[in-house]
């Protein structure tokens, strides 16, 4: 079953203005430089996780791939960049630290991510700090080398920076995060 099987949202037009300050003023917090998280645990996009959650459930592994199906050309990305950018040496796959905010502004057909996760329901979501996403990935023993913060462009704000030890753990460093 699809996740958005039944979900008549997906046939509404959305006003993405008026939808977007909405999804803002719910899921950005400036002034405590906080975001709403997505909790992984117990949500229909779990199922489809090829690792548990983890990261306490506000955490999942993303693998990339160099090779894929037979017959189709090596894709780099966004391996080669990133193993560049952080001086590690190319691999063939990578694991990724993702943390997913938990609203998004648009409602793409090909989205595998359900819409109760995309619309900043405390029941789906926790709101969580730089610092708080660092001691979640800090505590987990065979945490990834990269970390990603899934981001809607749309919601763009200023919400600080992060220069701390915990960051240490991943070559990307996190030193001076700014979650703009």
């Amino acid at each position: 079953m699809s996740p958005r099987s039944g979900d008549k949202k997906s046939t509404m037009p959305i006003n993405t203005e008026i939808f977007s300050a909405r999804l803002r003023s719910k899921s950005i917090d400036p002034a405590e430089q906080r975001l709403l998280i997505t909790r992984f645990s117990g949500s229909r996009q779990e199922q489809d996780l090829s690792e548990p959650p983890n990261c306490a459930g506000y955490g999942r592994i993303r693998h990339f791939h160099r090779s894929g199906t037979a017959g189709w050309p090596e894709n780099p990305l966004p391996m080669d960049p990133a193993f560049h950018k952080l001086g590690l040496a190319r691999e063939n796959a990578m694991r990724v630290q993702v943390f997913q905010n938990a609203s998004c502004n648009w409602r793409c057909w090909y989205c595998y991510v359900p819409f109760e996760l995309l619309d900043a329901d405390l029941k789906h979501s926790s709101w969580m700090s730089a610092s708080d996403l660092l001691d979640l990935y800090a505590r987990e023993q065979n945490a990834p080398q990269v970390i990603d913060l899934w981001w809607s462009a749309r919601f763009n704000t200023r919400m600080g920076t992060v220069d701390d030890a915990r960051a240490s753990k991943a070559p990307i460093g996190l030193k001076g995060l700014s979650l703009v």
